[in-house]
């Protein structure tokens, strides 16, 4: 989820909603001010507070979570402690209710509260306008999370267990998603009238061949998983790579699961803090770098509203007409330069293994997925969307399709 500025048609009579302000009164000792919302959506909602206590103002965000259950919360709030304890400082502090826990339960969902990062507006991720060195300390921030998460599953075991099960969960029912959201899209689109909408029809028609390809992908990350590749642990197991021994940087860590621009927030081109953590998983960091490519480095444009599935690029050009390609290096060299150590040696070894993982399949591999996650939420969110938000779908799902064209995903 996205932040952004407050909407301007926000009545003070609607941010200052009592049951909202109830809802802020069980994180504050004070006064509630106002509680006026940053953008939502059908996931969850964010309120900038200001309340007063003992003479002194503050702002800080209040967060409503739906389909979450309280003990699904719990463990991620745990989590993003454990993160911050480790090193990990660009996670916002949790604010501890008047009963001492992180979160609270009101009007039919889970609330939970920290403070308040002063940064630059947030990144609209439907509207590209980062650059090179935003990308560039996004890499290394993201790098630094994935680090703290390595440490952390090495201590927590139990936690570990419960974030591989929610990875497990993800990948199972993956295909069963997709398939009923491409159902549902097309009975949407027969109900709505929009058979003359040649992208999403020619999304709808070519179900098959989209579920074909998400097995495909799916099965090459399994084989990957099994230690027969470059890229990917097994559990507590490491990966070997090459000449180079054992890889240091692709133990399984905790994924952040929803890495974009809209979700990190910068001052100038420093990172700032990393948001929303409502898909925190464990399993490779590469699931979090794929996911990033798409986000921060797909090219908007008309480049798949033509005949996309006609065939597939070859191995060679697979990302290099939909990716800009020096955002693309810039999130790579940063994520490198990120996984600094000391050791100058150790450090040497970690720069030639990711090299040599940057080399094989596995960041095409989670680009695909990505691209497959992406569809299914936006084949979600379409039918419900104004027609504002419309050509923002259009053009993720055309970015989508375009990477899944020409990664070589097909047979």
């Amino acid at each position: 989820m996205e932040l952004s500025r407050p909407s301007s048609h926000t009545s003070a009579q609607q941010a200052l909603d009592p049951a909202i302000k109830e809802i802020a009164a069980c994180f504050s000792p004070g006064s509630i001010l106002s509680a006026e919302p940053f953008q939502s959506d059908e996931f969850s909602l964010v309120f900038l507070v200001r309340s007063k206590a003992e003479g002194l103002e503050k702002k800080w965000c209040l967060k409503r979570h739906t389909q979450t259950t309280s003990e699904q919360l719990s463990l991620r709030q745990s989590i993003m402690t454990g993160l911050k304890k480790r090193g990990c400082l660009l996670i916002p502090q949790l604010i501890e209710s008047s009963d001492g826990r992180f979160h609270v339960e009101g009007l039919g969902a889970h609330w939970s509260a920290c403070t308040y990062i002063e940064a630059d507006p947030a990144f609209a991720w439907s509207k590209p306008g980062w650059k090179k060195e935003h990308c560039l300390s996004a890499g290394a921030a993201l790098a630094r999370f994935h680090a703290a998460g390595r440490s952390l599953l090495t201590t927590v075991p139990h936690k570990k267990a419960l974030l591989l099960a929610e990875a497990d969960r993800t990948r199972l029912l993956l295909p069963v998603w997709l398939e009923t959201s491409l159902e549902h899209a097309r009975e949407t689109l027969s109900e709505q009238g929009l058979a003359r909408d040649p992208l999403l029809n020619s999304v709808v028609q070519s179900a098959p061949r989209l579920m074909e390809n998400l097995k495909d992908v799916l099965g090459e990350i399994a084989r990957l998983r099994q230690g027969d590749g470059h890229c990917l642990p097994v559990n507590d197991k490491q990966i070997s790579i090459g000449s180079t021994g054992t890889s240091q940087c692709l133990l399984t860590t905790v994924v952040h699961g929803d890495f974009h621009p809209g979700n990190v927030l910068f001052f100038g081109a420093d990172v700032k803090a990393i948001l929303d953590f409502d898909h925190l998983q464990a399993g490779s960091p590469m699931y979090d770098l794929g996911y990033a490519a798409v986000m921060f480095c797909s090219l908007p444009g008309p480049h798949a509203q033509g005949n996309w599935l006609a065939g597939f690029a070859p191995e060679s050009a697979a990302r290099a007409d939909c990716l800009d390609q020096s955002l693309l290096a810039a999130l790579l060299s940063g994520y490198k330069q990120g996984l600094f150590t000391e050791n100058s040696e150790e450090q040497a070894n970690r720069e030639t293994e990711f090299k040599q993982i940057l080399a094989g399949p596995a960041l095409n591999l989670y680009i695909q997925l990505s691209c497959h996650l992406l569809i299914y939420w936006l084949l979600q969110k379409y039918p419900h969307s104004d027609a504002r938000q419309k050509v923002f779908v259009r053009d993720i799902l055309a970015r989508s399709l375009a990477l899944l064209s020409s990664t070589n995903c097909a047979k």
